[in-house]
C-alpha cells in the first residue's frame, strides 16, 4: 500500500536535491542537513543532531532530514516526521 507524501515534504525533498551541490561543497559528506520551508537550516553531525533542532524550533512535523553522501552513494536517511 502506497501512502501519497504531503506537499511539505515533496517540496522539501526537491529543495535537497536542488541545494545538494553547493551542500557537498559547504559542509562534509556525511552530515545530516535540516530543511524547511525549503531552505536549509543547517547541517548537524548526526541524525539525532538536525531532528532534536528541528523539535526545537517547532516545526510541527514539517520539515526534512537527510544525509549528505558521495555522488556514487546510495542515500541511508530520509526522515520527515508526520503528526
Amino acid at each position: 500500500m502506497l501512502i501519497d507524501q504531503p506537499e511539505t515534504f515533496t517540496k522539501n525533498q526537491e529543495a535537497f536535491e536542488r541545494l545538494l551541490p553547493q551542500l557537498r561543497v559547504s559542509y562534509t559528506h556525511g552530515h545530516f542537513v535540516l530543511i524547511h520551508d525549503q531552505g536549509c537550516i543547517g547541517a548537524f553531525e548526526t541524525y539525532e543532531e538536525a531532528l532534536n533542532r528541528g523539535y526545537e524550533l517547532s516545526f510541527e512535523g514539517e520539515f526534512f532530514v537527510k544525509q549528505i553522501e558521495s555522488p556514487d552513494e546510495d542515500v541511508h536517511c530520509i526522515f520527515t516526521p508526520f503528526r
